[in-house]
């Protein structure tokens, strides 16, 4: 019998425990009473029950990335075109692009010379410095290799560049202040530049595309041209902070 009894006081003793540690947890944080409603409510007061911070779990905050702001000259080239291909983005300075360009253009010569042009490189560059329209209506691959070679010795690249051979071959392409000069005497004969080499600037209502079509280039040989000029802009001094590259609509 006394078992019994010690048996049935350990079992109460437990349930109140166990009832005091409920009902501690479920008292209303307003009127201290014990809350039996399963809603964030009270079932004496009716008042909304603030949860303590230490039993209160908060939500995460889920990161957000900031979107990369694209350049001008990223959002006229797009993601692809011959400057990624070839060297895996777009240069980070526009001072860079003399480079780019000058090497590009070098590579051309060269491959013309060898007569390799179904490489990697002959192919990136041709299509990032020989407008599309140059050759499209060609109908064999040899004719339109023929127009290809027309445009980079007598058209309208031909006329910015220099280059430098050496036992009769090809050793270095030069992008010189004449070109440069060039490339604008032609752009105000053609419409897309108004003024002259020292002060000129891109005519009003002028895209991109126009740009490239009047003046038979592609866009990455505008794009560099145009940021190869700036350069040589000195209007920083009072103030104008616009590139040549920002005036297109």
């Amino acid at each position: 019998m006394r078992a019994i009894k010690l048996i049935l006081i350990l079992i109460g003793i437990l349930t109140i425990t166990a009832c005091g540690k409920m009902s501690s947890t479920n008292n209303c944080t307003n009127c201290n009473e014990h809350n039996s409603n399963e809603t964030n409510f009270c079932s004496n007061c009716g008042k909304e029950i603030v949860l303590d911070e230490q039993t209160s779990t908060p939500t995460p905050a889920i990161p957000t990335e900031t979107p990369k702001q694209l350049s001008k000259e990223e959002q006229v080239l797009g993601k692809s075109n011959a400057f990624v291909e070839l060297y895996g983005d777009l240069p980070v300075h526009k001072e860079n692009y003399r480079a780019y360009l000058e090497d590009m253009m070098l590579i051309l010569a060269e491959s013309i010379q060898t007569h390799q042009l179904g490489t990697y490189k002959a192919q990136t560059v041709i299509k990032g410095l020989v407008p599309y329209e140059v050759y499209k209506n060609q109908n064999t691959a040899s004719k339109k290799m023929d127009s290809i070679y027309d445009y980079f010795t007598k058209g309208q690249i031909s006329h910015y560049f220099t280059l430098i051979f050496n036992d009769g071959k090809v050793v270095r392409c030069e992008l010189r202040e004449e070109g440069l000069k060039a490339f604008v005497s032609d752009g105000v004969a053609c419409g897309v530049f108004n003024g002259q080499w020292g002060s000129f600037n891109v005519s009003y209502n002028m895209t991109i595309e126009s740009f490239c079509q009047k003046m038979n280039v592609t866009k990455e040989v505008a794009v560099s041209l145009l940021a190869i000029c700036d350069t040589y802009d000195i209007n920083w001094l009072v103030g104008n902070n616009f590139e040549l590259i920002d005036k297109f609509d």
